[in-house]
């Protein structure tokens, strides 16, 4: 007899054949395209990696210190031609953000570029060139300790170069606001919808401590350092105050303020010459503290003797009177005075302290007649104030 076709038995053991093929294939087929994609995704990170690398070296003017970094954005690189149009995130099929945020950082062993890929507005494919935002100011700014911060003037632009009237948002990076008083780095990033595509721009702010701790106010001869220039200079607290050169050394200058500081003190507390000025050196340091930019002393009597042209005179006697701008302000009162000074009850200063001691009990200060004489180490009511010299290196004062 004749067969016709395949029995039931027949077509169910082929199924079967094909289920159990099929269940042996297709995981592995998935795992190929999976492992596809997974290859094609990381050369496309690389690619991305390349582009911030040859970006950086053509820009070595904004790459960031040691131990610092700096922001960009796929958008960036897009517009400045260190990536294709279309590069595209395999894993998802479709355009990596054009917002996403990329680092470099300037790392130990060199630098290290991050693929931020969590970051950005997903976004469809489209046709044509990037939409783009530009800055009239570099992508990176440095303000000294101070200044004002203003914010950049970003312009949005269609792919073709047009440029077109939308809203362009700005946000910190990580924080609220840009704050000058204090070192410090922010990054401000600026984002626009144009074409229904969200681009993005990154300005790396800088906050670095001022330069010059001093500026000239009066001087003889520019970068000579003659004793008695008048120098305006910030210590390192933001107050700008007046000093005079004391005295010029190899690579740094002396300047003396041109009032004291603060309240009176004893030299010391405890009537022993041989303990130094222990109070009023304490009590510099601590009236000083937020002074980071200088070295602070207390004047030396032979030092202020020399200031004045009395280049013989030795402690043991009272001086002349001294240069003028060494006893200024002396008479100041708290009412008529910029800063707080030291006062007697009448509201006078009795003039400051050096760090001279002379024989068993006394030390040399600066009277108010200008003069340096001695006085008792500790004196029950008119104790003498504290006028500050600090140590400026000469590659920080402006000359």
């Amino acid at each position: 007899m004749k067969r016709n076709g395949f029995t039931l038995v027949e077509l169910i053991s082929v199924m079967v054949i094909l289920a159990v093929i099929a269940l042996i294939t297709v995981p592995a087929l998935l795992n190929v395209i999976k492992d596809t994609k997974q290859k094609a995704y990381d050369r496309n990170i690389t690619m991305i990696k390349i582009a911030m690398e040859n970006w950086k070296n053509k820009n070595s003017n904004l790459l960031p210190k040691k131990g610092e970094m700096i922001y960009l954005t796929i958008s960036e690189l897009k517009h400045e031609g260190y990536l294709e149009q279309d590069v595209y995130n395999p894993l998802t099929e479709k355009p990596f953000p054009n917002d996403m945020l990329l680092t470099i950082k300037n790392d130990v062993g060199g630098y290290q570029y991050g693929v931020d890929v969590n970051s950005g507005t997903a976004t469809n494919k489209y046709e044509g060139p990037t939409p783009y935002l530009l800055s009239d100011n570099s992508l990176k700014r440095v303000f000294r300790v101070g200044e004002t911060y203003t914010d950049a003037n970003v312009y949005a632009y269609q792919g073709n170069g047009t440029e077109v009237n939308v809203e362009i948002n700005k946000e910190i990076i990580g924080g609220t606001n840009i704050s000058t008083s204090t070192p410090g780095t922010y990054y401000v990033i600026y984002k626009a919808v144009i074409d229904e595509i969200t681009v993005a721009l990154v300005e790396n702010v800088i906050v670095e401590p001022s330069d010059f701790v001093c500026t000239p106010v009066s001087v003889m001869h520019s970068g000579i350092y003659t004793i008695g220039d008048i120098y305006s200079c910030d210590p390192g607290d933001g107050v700008d105050r007046t000093f005079y050169v004391l005295s010029n050394m190899n690579e740094s200058v002396s300047l003396i303020m041109d009032r004291n500081l603060g309240g009176n003190v004893a030299w010391n507390e405890n009537d022993k010459l041989e303990e130094g000025p222990s109070s009023a050196t304490t009590y510099l340091h601590n009236a000083t503290s937020d002074w980071i930019n200088v070295a602070t002393y207390l004047p030396e009597a032979t030092t202020l003797a020399f200031a004045s042209g009395y280049t013989s005179w030795t402690p043991g006697t009272v001086s002349q009177v001294l240069a003028g701008w060494l006893h200024n302000n002396i008479n100041c009162r708290v009412n008529t005075c910029t800063e707080q000074v030291n006062v007697n009850d009448n509201g006078t200063t009795l003039g400051y302290w050096t760090t001279t001691p002379f024989e068993d009990h006394t030390a040399y200060q600066v009277n108010l007649n200008g003069k340096l004489e001695t006085e008792h180490v500790i004196t029950d009511n008119n104790y003498y104030g504290i006028r500050p010299v600090i140590v400026v290196s000469k590659d920080r004062i402006n000359n």
